[in-house]
């Protein structure tokens, strides 16, 4: 049943779901809103998921929770119900300022694409004979190949024995040299020329079930270490995993999360069970009261950053399933304990949905959050994701504060894959006037102020000294050096902390600068922009590579998103036509039913 608390990390309930109905059902509406093709359904209990399981027509299970509706779901079990109908398993919880993320994609999990990186090709300069053959590549750019990579060459003279065969293993690599697993004693002598290109070679990578892994985190691992993601935390997480031990048999136990009062119980628990274990079987570390007892103490509670973080890379970690992409082997344990207070605060929740958040950084935090003045620029897939934060976490929440918001640019279809506020009926409407309308929604106790100007030295006279000299901080949130250049220069001006971040693909960055204390944005230089702002393609377009992406965008409409409307119309059209009325505008609608109606004419009708 969803409770007050619940609101601060979930963005789709609201007051009205409160003790009403469940997170699931709640929540079930707008998640369907998110993308109409896909069909979402609520699962209500343990012979429903049971029954899901087993039916063939699962790939793969994802558990965020241990306990639902007071039952418990144990992970070794599900994970082994998974593993029993060929089923990929996942796992991943937070317990306030940390939490963890489990993969098991079973014993057979082949990855066919590691990286997802687009293949290079680099020009050979000499190739020396040998039982491994030793390549030079040209030195007008290092090479991206690591060992492990498998590569063709093409187009070598001389010795072309080696020319198109096979993918060769890489052995080793140095800046401009690597070294194939190929032995070229008998070819011919190479002459000159040649190109080197990486290939996609499918690899087995073999998963261990829960229960192994479990007691054995190290032994899952690819170098026998568990993955440090922060690297001033060493063996952070052999403690949050034993940590983790505590949580869990606790649970089990108790069917309840624990609190405070029950970390000594907890590290009774944890040490019994790696005291079970033979060394070469489970986790065997001393463990450090401070630390197990910040993982135990807030292990009911639920932040909104933390369920952001590992709600997205789990997420990521479906997808690899497909066999793109490398999967995790097999652990995350990750910590924001840096960020807890350093002195006594008063963490009696005050029965509002902030007490998860209260109950971790104390009320103090929260009346400085609620009286934050912020200014985001840029409102696309970043911003969306932040503007959620700023109202889960009620920053701008009160009559002192304000989140000012702005962006130029107008939502487009090809928008809604990746910016979740949006829908249909938003296209063609300004994309920060709908991202602060929706925030509002989430919290109504929002502050939020949108603007649809470019900040840039034309607009000085709208983002003015008093402007600058209100706020106590600014996020960047745009899809051009340009912008953030001069957003970095007048943060360092008027001596503003500002919080720089990007994504491009399935990579991103983020650099928190503080005036006069951190390097800024603008110490650093970033490689040539390679994507293209979809702003510029829409309004700018000036360069032959915006022809190409316009046109990709267009085939995508004419080939993709069509049939796919005819699909779900054909599977059942009153439903399709309500969803389309309430996602769309009039025009919308009426084009989507005319392109739909051609599809059916021409179906009837063309022929070669």
């Amino acid at each position: 049943m969803t409770k007050l608390n619940d609101l601060g990390a979930n963005f789709y309930l609201d007051e009205s779901h409160v003790g009403k109905v469940s997170r699931a059902d709640g929540g079930i509406q707008k998640l369907q809103e998110l993308n109409p093709y896909v069909k979402v359904s609520v699962i209500p209990d343990k012979a429903a998921l049971d029954a899901a399981l087993s039916s063939g027509n699962t790939h793969v299970c994802c558990q965020t929770e241990m306990i639902i509706n007071g039952e418990v779901y144990n992970q070794q079990d599900l994970d082994a119900e998974c593993r029993k109908n060929k089923i990929g398993y996942i796992s991943s919880q937070t317990f306030g300022p940390w939490g963890f993320g489990f993969v098991d994609l079973g014993p057979d999990h082949i990855v066919t694409d590691h990286d997802g990186e687009q293949t290079k090709s680099f020009i050979i300069v000499m190739i020396e004979k040998g039982e491994k053959t030793k390549l030079t590549l040209h030195e007008d750019k290092r090479h991206i190949y690591q060992p492990g990579d498998y590569v063709v060459l093409h187009e070598v003279e001389g010795m072309t024995e080696i020319n198109d065969t096979t993918p060769i293993k890489i052995l080793d690599t140095t800046v401009f040299t690597i070294t194939l697993e190929i032995d070229s004693t008998k070819f011919g002598d190479y002459t000159r020329q040649g190109n080197c290109e990486n290939v996609k070679v499918p690899k087995k990578m073999p998963f261990d079930d829960w229960a192994t892994s479990y007691a054995h985190p190290v032994g899952s691992t690819v170098d026998g270490m568990l993955p440090v993601p922060d690297l001033g935390k060493f063996g952070r997480s052999d403690q949050l995993h034993a940590a983790l031990y505590g949580i869990h048999e606790f649970v089990v136990a108790n069917k309840k999360y624990p609190t405070e009062a029950d970390v000594d119980t907890c590290k009774e628990l944890a040490d019994a069970f790696m005291k079970n274990g033979t060394k070469e079987e489970s986790l065997m570390i001393e463990i450090e009261d401070d630390c197990f007892k910040k993982a135990v103490s807030y292990a009911g509670l639920s932040i909104s950053p933390m369920a952001a973080f590992f709600g997205g890379i789990m997420a990521q970690e479906i997808v690899k399933y497909t066999g793109k992409y490398s999967p995790m082997k097999q652990w995350l344990h990750f910590d924001i304990y840096e960020t807890l207070p350093r002195e006594a605060v008063n963490r009696a929740p005050v029965g509002s949905r902030y007490d998860d958040q209260i109950m971790i950084y104390g009320q103090e935090l929260q009346e400085k959050l609620k009286k934050v003045n912020l200014f985001m620029v840029g409102a696309g897939a970043l911003g969306c994701e932040l503007i959620k934060a700023f109202a889960l976490m009620g920053i701008g929440c009160s009559k002192e504060g304000m989140v000012h918001v702005t962006d130029n640019d107008n939502i487009e279809v090809s928008n809604l894959n990746r910016q979740f506020l949006f829908r249909k009926n938003n296209v063609g409407h300004s994309k920060s006037e709908c991202a602060a309308s929706i925030a509002k929604t989430m919290n109504k106790e929002l502050n939020c102020k949108d603007y649809m100007t470019r900040v840039g030295p034309d607009t000085e006279e709208v983002f003015n000294d008093q402007f600058w000299e209100s706020l106590d901080f600014t996020v960047n949130a745009v899809d051009n050096i340009h912008a953030r250049l001069y957003v970095d220069q007048r943060c360092v001006w008027y001596e503003k902390p500002l919080l720089e971040s990007g994504t491009l693909g399935t990579k991103a960055n983020s650099q928190m600068v503080v005036p006069h204390k951190t390097q800024c944005y603008g110490d650093s230089q970033d490689p040539p922009e390679e994507a293209i702002p979809m702003c510029t393609l829409r309004n700018f377009p000036n360069q032959i590579e915006h022809c190409i992406e316009w046109g990709r965008d267009k085939f995508s409409e004419l080939f993709v998103d069509t049939p796919n409307d005819l699909v779900s119309y054909l599977d059942n059209p009153k439903l399709f036509v309500a969803q389309l009325k309430s996602n769309s505008t009039s025009s919308g609608t009426k084009g989507s039913l005319q392109r739909i109606a051609d599809f059916i004419h021409m179906k009837k009708n063309a022929n070669f």
